[in-house]
């Protein structure tokens, strides 16, 4: 699905899962008052993405403070030890636009619940600490550095699709002035002074 054919908060979400993916996190849109959870798929080499969207154990604490964590104005909030979400909202013309990005710290190797989070969401524990410990993770710190980023990340996905938005809106309106212009001027021509009214009114109605 192309970010041209969908709907504008549908185009917006598309362009957030992936810039945040580009940094080891998950977006999880807010439609109306609830999170809509993507379920993911995919290698284990995935593991973030499937550890923090199809963990349930994750899935409740979002759900139980999805409102606090968009009211905390992109501060990281640490959900569970080494489990941080960020919220992100933002409101134009009274649409409203929200979703909340789940980020993995190293703190949840060192003292976190892995192993639950990790049953929870059917993957090999071993196998995720393995890979997990083969990449950089952020700390908690690092991750309370993140939320700037991901806040601009977010206005220039809401920016992006409005301004295409705005610019489909001129091309129709250009597009429906034109052959309004159109029709004017195939009228004008039919006009002939002293000519068959009859005649006229018939080609004017075929236009």
């Amino acid at each position: 699905m192309s970010v041209s054919t969908t709907r504008p908060d549908e185009a917006i979400d598309l362009i957030m899962s992936g810039e945040v993916e580009c940094i080891g996190a998950v977006w999880i849109p807010i439609l109306g008052d609830a999170p809509c959870w993507p379920r993911i798929e995919g290698p284990a080499t995935n593991w973030r993405g499937r550890l923090l969207a199809n963990s349930r154990p994750i899935r409740v604490a979002v759900e139980a403070n999805h409102e606090r964590i968009l009211t905390a104005r992109g501060a990281a909030i640490e959900l569970m030890r080494g489990i941080w979400a960020i919220g992100s909202s933002h409101t134009e013309s009274q649409r409203k636009h929200a979703g909340v990005t789940l980020v993995v710290s190293r703190e949840l190797l060192e003292n976190g619940s892995l192993s639950m989070l990790c049953n929870a969401a059917m993957l090999d524990e071993t196998l995720v600490r393995s890979l997990a410990e083969s990449v950089e993770l952020p700390s908690g710190d690092g991750v309370a550095a993140m939320s700037t980023l991901i806040g601009r990340l977010h206005r220039g996905a809401v920016d992006r699709i409005r301004n295409r938005d705005a610019q489909v809106s001129v091309d129709r309106r250009l597009s429906d002035s034109y052959e309004e212009i159109h029709l004017l001027n195939s009228l004008i021509d039919g006009l002939v002074l002293g000519g068959d009214t009859d005649e006229f009114l018939r080609k004017a109605c075929v236009e």
